[in-house]
């Protein structure tokens, strides 16, 4: 193929080169000029992540052909402001939390400044309509819109930036903000290596079949390809999974999903390896699938594993329920329907291996858990565990979804048998055709009150599509068993979950882990109870809430930092004050025969802190350094959501030192100890705690030797920012840089917590230390005639025990917010259909509404400096409050999500 002289100017400076015709703009930024900074996350355009300027205005360079861009000038991240000197809008955004994970931010930054450049003043209402076709799955969108505000501020010279010290309490960015925010860090797909590989994989088509024959001999004599590997060519074990290993890495004599993996090829270009992909020939006998979760269970139906269908059933009971449903003068009963939601982080799963100077397996790759992965490769490999390495590449996003190997396993296998590096980047089908998914759920809820509104009886039924393999389902169920009752005391419960597989892809663990599922069904259910006794339905949740002293479900007292009627109280004043300005609206709107209809909506939640019922022990180290800084190792994996910074705060705070001296080194499992998963809201308050003693085992040590070195009381020395001071002589000083002299060795320090397994009998147990609770209330605007549905407001109330960087708590409100939107309103994947983000509709710049948030600080003694979990919390009462803000508008309860409304002309009369 002839190639085409391309002239460019790009970020000053002018370039010229020859690529082949048709190539689209990012390729060439990315592989002919090195420039990363443009992200590439859907491949269509849809997500903005590789905006760029071009000729003074954004173009979607992933899209963009480079014919149209020859002669241009060319903006890039990379041009706007350097490492030394950022821009003010990468300032801007860094300051006002707008940057989380770090894959859109780019794209948002270029967004900004042809928004600024020609508006140097807009409003919230001109930024939102600029930004609109630009994604983000992590900020919830708010804090990109005070970045904007802000940047408008600093470049007009109205306001400064300004640094505190960072301790525990204080607003502070992020870290890793400054590279994410310049195009400097490095995701995986960033990574280059001389004679890389390429890896590709072939997938089944069919959701059930058995594989008869797999021929590579004519792929294998393509020019360019290096090996092709298929399950018999797997050295170690090729069925693996976190609960139960089931799931094959390469499918082996039988396919189970459409998607799962049959062959891998590995070429040296990435042409070659499409190429040999299409010359692989596969015999398939196709099978009868099992699609519908509703009939797995019935005799006869086809078995998707020999040990049946069931993947895990859990059952929980406290009181009489069938007693207390005899005593309520009020029951009702309705079920409910969850559809699957795709975690849709920006960035697509990749991953590169490569052999190092050890002969080690090293694998480079976004994820939630470096030692977890290490020991599935091992395993994978038959390798032991000191013979591969997993470091953790900045993330794009992640909620659950980036703790399976997926890509990696596959590119460790590729560089063990190659011995050459091999990446492997997924497209957004590939993403969404088989990345793990929320549970879809069914449930069937009946709830019984006195008149007085008194609950005394509640009791579940919850069917659960696992999909094709276990993978997180037990913990799924698990956490629903929990959390079915909310922050409420029901004396008289009754839950059972049942799992069942079906031929579709892997459902698995994403931000909220059951509990949004049945918290839905249970605060559209108390809605209607409410309504059914006349009872407002704010006081009718505050009167039955959970306070200190209660017993849970499972038969756990909380004895403290039970603050869910702090967070009912928060929104309490709002809530009346707009119900009954709403009321009269809508009245005044029914008598004018107009079609729009306002509506008022609260919903509560409880949230388990940690892994359910196990042990989540975790270490963290601390090293003072020869300059007097201080060092940080952690294997927890910083997502986005800030953990490193959270980690810098606490170990900053008790050693009296400014954040700027605290680096941390994370997640990488040959420098890092073990950090566990992170997930379920824990590493704030597990990894928290691990830092904190050895930071505390650290200053204890310093005192000591500097006590007898100084021939001073420990109680007369202060650590302070500059060293080791005699309170008594402040002229007796040993210098910060001294310190590492004192104790030069690193110290290691472990966190786990006291919990207990629930009883497979009756479900009662201490599943968790400590809970989070929330309340959110939503106000909705409905469309009568068309059903449309607009989130106007939102105020969301949090307890996270303390806020260390309470920014960062914000960013995680603001994001569970957004999503649980998406989630109550828009989102619903459909297996085999959803292919990109045209299909699969994600919450816009568009659909923000304006989020109030109120952090509520009530410290448990058992979590640093107080604090609990915040992430997953955030989500749970999104949709139902929602859901009951359209119950409260139209009148009409909503059982199923995304809310559908049916299209309902005004009665005679009512115009």
């Amino acid at each position: 193929m002839d190639r085409s002289k391309i002239l460019l100017t790009v970020n000053g400076e002018k370039r010229e080169f020859f690529v082949e015709p048709g190539a689209k703009l990012i390729r060439v930024l990315r592989d002919n000029l090195g420039l990363a900074g443009a992200k590439e996350g859907c491949g269509t355009g849809h997500c903005g992540s590789c905006t760029v300027i071009l000729n003074g205005k954004k173009v979607k360079s992933c899209v963009t052909p480079i014919e149209q861009a020859n002669g241009g000038e060319i903006l890039t991240i990379e041009g706007l402001g350097t490492p030394e000197n950022p821009h003010p809008i990468q300032e801007a955004f860094i300051n006002a939390g707008a940057v989380q994970c770090g894959f859109c931010t780019p794209g948002m930054i270029l967004t900004a400044k042809i928004l600024l450049d020609k508006n140097p003043q807009p409003t919230r209402e001109d930024i939102i309509r600029e930004f609109s076709p630009n994604l983000c799955r992590c900020t919830g969108y708010e804090p990109i819109v005070k970045g904007v505000q802000l940047a408008a501020k600093v470049l007009a010279e109205t306001e400064n930036l300004t640094k505190g010290m960072g301790l525990v309490g204080e607003s502070i960015p992020q870290s890793n903000a400054l590279g994410k925010a310049n195009g400097t860090a490095v995701y995986a797909a960033d990574i280059k290596r001389a004679n890389m590989s390429c890896v590709k994989i072939l997938r089944s088509p069919h959701h059930h079949a058995k594989i008869l024959a797999i021929d590579t001999s004519a792929a294998e004599k393509f020019p360019g390809i290096e090996i092709i590997l298929t399950a018999r060519d797997i050295p170690g074990t090729n069925c693996l999974g976190p609960v139960v290993e089931d799931q094959p890495v390469m499918a082996d004599g039988v396919v189970r999903f459409l998607g799962e993996p049959v062959a891998i090829v590995v070429a040296n270009s990435e042409r070659a390896a499409e190429e040999g992909l299409g010359l692989i020939k596969v015999r398939y006998e196709q099978l009868e699938a099992v699609l519908d979760p509703a009939a797995v269970l019935e005799p006869g139906t086809p078995l998707v594993h020999q040990k049946g269908n069931l993947a895990f059933s859990r059952v929980l009971f406290k009181g009489d329920a069938e007693q207390g449903f005899s005593e309520a003068d009020v029951v009702l009963e309705e079920t409910f329907f969850t559809p699957a939601q795709e975690h849709a982080y920006l960035e697509p799963e990749s991953a590169l291996a490569e052999i190092d100077e050890n002969g080690r397996v090293v694998v480079y790759g976004g994820t939630q858990a470096v030692n977890y992965n290490q020991r599935e490769i091992a395993k994978l490999l038959g390798l032991d565990l000191n013979q591969v390495r997993v470091v953790q590449t900045t993330t794009g996003g992640g909620f659950g979804g980036r703790i399976e190997g997926l890509a990696k396993y596959m590119v460790a296998l590729a560089a063990f048998y190659t011995r050459k590096p091999a990446r492997l980047v997924f497209s957004r089908e590939e993403s969404l055709l088989v990345s793990y998914k929320r549970h879809p759920f069914k449930v069937t809820a009946k709830l019984g009150a006195t008149r007085e509104g008194k609950l005394v009886a509640l009791q579940m039924d919850a069917l659960l599509d696992a999909g094709a393999y276990t993978s997180w389902t037990p913990g799924v169920v698990t956490k629903s068993t929990i959390h079915f009752t909310g922050p409420y005391v029901i004396p008289n419960v009754k839950f059972k979950g049942q799992a069942v597989f079906t031929h579709k892809a892997v459902s698995g663990a994403m931000r909220g882990y059951g509990a949004p599922q049945v918290q839905f069904a249970l605060e559209c259910l108390l809605d209607a109870m409410a309504k059914k006794l006349g009872i407002d339905p704010w006081q009718f949740r505050y009167q039955n809430l959970m306070a200190e002293g209660s017993i849970t479900a499972t038969r756990q007292q909380l004895d403290e930092s039970v603050s869910i009627s702090e967070c009912m109280e928060a929104v309490r004043e709002h809530y009346f004050a707009r119900k009954k300005i709403i009321e009269q609206e809508n009245s005044e709107q029914l008598r004018l025969g107009t079609n729009i209809r306002k509506g008022l909506g609260i919903a509560c939640t409880i949230h388990g802190v940690g892994k359910t019922g196990y042990g989540n022990y975790t270490e963290a180290a601390v090293q003072m350094q020869r300059d007097g800084s201080v060092t940080i190792f952690s294997g927890a994996a910083d997502i986005g959501q800030g953990l490193n910074t959270i980690l810098a705060q606490i170990a900053a705070t008790e050693l009296n030192q400014s954040t700027e001296n605290v680096s941390v080194v994370s997640s990488d499992t040959l420098l890092t100890p073990d950090g566990d998963i992170t997930c379920a809201s824990k590493q704030s308050y597990i990894s928290g705690n691990a830092v904190k003693k050895a930071v505390c085992e650290l200053k204890s040590r310093l005192l000591k030797k500097a006590s007898e070195i100084m021939n001073v009381p420990i109680d007369d020395l202060v650590l302070t920012s500059q060293g080791i001071v005699d309170a008594k002589n402040p002229g007796q000083i040993i210098s910060c840089r001294q310190l590492a002299e004192l104790v030069p060795e690193r110290i290691t320090a472990s966190h786990d917590v006291d919990v207990t397994k629930l009883d497979e009998k009756d479900g009662q147990g201490k599943p968790y230390e400590t809970y989070s609770y929330g309340a959110h209330l939503v106000e909705t605007q409905v469309n009568m005639d068309t059903g449309q549905i607009k989130v106007v407001e939102v105020h969301a109330a949090h307890d996270v025990g303390k806020a260390i960087n309470p920014q960062g708590v914000e960013g995680q409100i603001y994001g569970g917010v957004v999503m649980g939107l998406g989630y109550a309103l828009k989102e619903n994947y459909i297996y085999g259909q959803t292919k990109s983000f045209r299909d699969y509709k994600l919450p816009k710049f568009s659909d923000l509404p304006e989020i109030h948030t109120y952090i509520i600080e009530k410290p448990v003694t058992s979590g640093p400096f107080g604090a609990k979990g915040t992430g997953e919390c955030t989500i749970n009462p999104v949709a139902p409050a929602i859901a009951n803000a359209v119950h409260h508008a139209t009148g009409i309860l909503s059982t199923q999500l995304p809310i559908r409304l049916e299209v309902f002309p005004a009665k005679e009369g009512e115009r």
